[in-house]
């Protein structure tokens, strides 16, 4: 007897949370020699996008909580990778902005991901990718 609708769903529901760990570790694996964390790149990554940010900025952006991205940042700053700024528009929440040698380490990052996609990609057909990408989008329109 074939699954019902609702099954189906519980069970890419499901697959979709298995994915989501098993991409947090494969981009662990990925960029572990940077030292790095995934919180701390995607601190990096909004620098390196959208220019310098307060830690509430950088928190909302995120919908986490700004002694989370705090910490993280504190941390990317003793490592020479984000430096703190004056910000003329609040006296007491700097600015948070990534270093040259923060640029450097998510370029590199990026080029070793993009690699990485690629041979990640081949391995799908384009109708397939296509079709999971419109169930994606779907499902996160209803919710």
């Amino acid at each position: 007897m074939r699954p019902t609708r609702e099954q189906d769903l519980v069970v890419l529901l499901s697959l979709i949370r298995l994915l989501q760990t098993d991409l947090r570790a494969a981009m662990d694996r990925l960029h572990a020699q940077t030292g790095t964390t995934g919180s701390d790149r995607a601190q990096l990554e909004l620098l390196a996008d959208h220019g310098p940010m307060t830690v509430p900025g950088l928190a909302r952006e995120q919908d986490v909580t700004r002694q989370h991205v705090q910490v993280i940042c504190d941390g990317l700053q003793a490592r020479g990778l984000v430096e703190w700024q004056d910000n003329p528009g609040h006296k007491r929440s700097r600015l948070a902005a990534i270093t040259n040698a923060g640029y450097k380490l998510i370029d590199q990052a990026r080029m070793r991901e993009s690699r990485w996609l690629l041979d990640l990609a081949g391995t799908f057909s384009s109708s397939g990718l296509e079709e999971a990408r419109r169930t994606l989008e779907a499902l996160r329109r209803r919710l």
